[in-house]
């Protein structure tokens, strides 16, 4: 048996524009029959709790030789808004509150060929208490009391996602028409980002001073 309790991580991420950081202040891992060289089935469990009150559960069992795993992940209490950095990109809004739960089964298995095989199956997340505010507005645009997705399927080598059922509770939407004909929701959209450096600048516009003391390129 290999167990490791109450480590804690400090992670931080400086890619996005607004750096991201987080405290996983208590994890621990054990493992159970496990032997070299792995052809023989060992057990994982693992759990993890953050700073933040999120909480994420795996149960499982895996083998080295060949290559295989599957198991059971839990994750309740996931904030969203805390995880903007990552998505701002493509997302212009506010999230005010919401709350992310989630579980899922996943399968990898190795071909003969040496190919992996990954599937996830019996997933379901369920967003609750979801609000979502336009920047410089003082009320939410879109606000939802429960907004799921369960018995969904994801197959990477067929490259196949099914999704069997669909729930919402109590969803609103703050739609507004201005007087451009431009749709308020339409503004969560990210806008184009500004170009990279060094590409190329539009043509400037020619000079409009007097031709005749203008002196030509010698």
């Amino acid at each position: 048996e290999i167990a490791l309790e109450g480590a804690v991580i400090r992670l931080t991420d400086e890619v996005p524009a607004k750096p991201f950081s987080t405290v996983i202040d208590r994890l621990d891992i054990t493992v159970k029959q496990f032997s070299l060289p792995g052809s023989k089935p060992a057990t994982v469990e693992l759990s993890a709790h953050s700073a933040a009150g999120e909480s994420l559960r795996h149960s499982g069992e895996f083998t080295l030789q060949p290559l295989a795993a599957s198991g059971d992940l839990q994750a309740a209490g996931v904030a969203p808004a805390r995880y903007l950095p990552h998505y701002v990109s493509m997302f212009a809004g506010e999230l005010e509150k919401g709350s992310l739960a989630a579980s899922a089964k996943y399968s990898l298995v190795t071909q003969a060929d040496g190919q992996p095989e990954f599937q996830i199956s019996d997933a379901a997340a369920t967003l609750s208490d979801l609000a979502v505010r336009l920047h410089g507005d003082k009320r939410p645009v879109i606000t939802v009391e429960s907004l799921g997705a369960a018995k969904t399927s994801i197959d990477l080598a067929q490259r196949e996602v099914r999704v069997g059922e669909v729930s919402s509770k109590n969803a609103r939407f703050a739609v507004v028409r201005g007087k451009d004909g431009s749709i308020n929701l339409t503004r969560l959209a990210q806008p184009a980002r500004p170009a990279a450096a060094g590409a190329a600048k539009p043509a400037e516009e020619p000079a409009t001073g007097d031709s005749s003391t203008d002196k030509p390129f010698s």
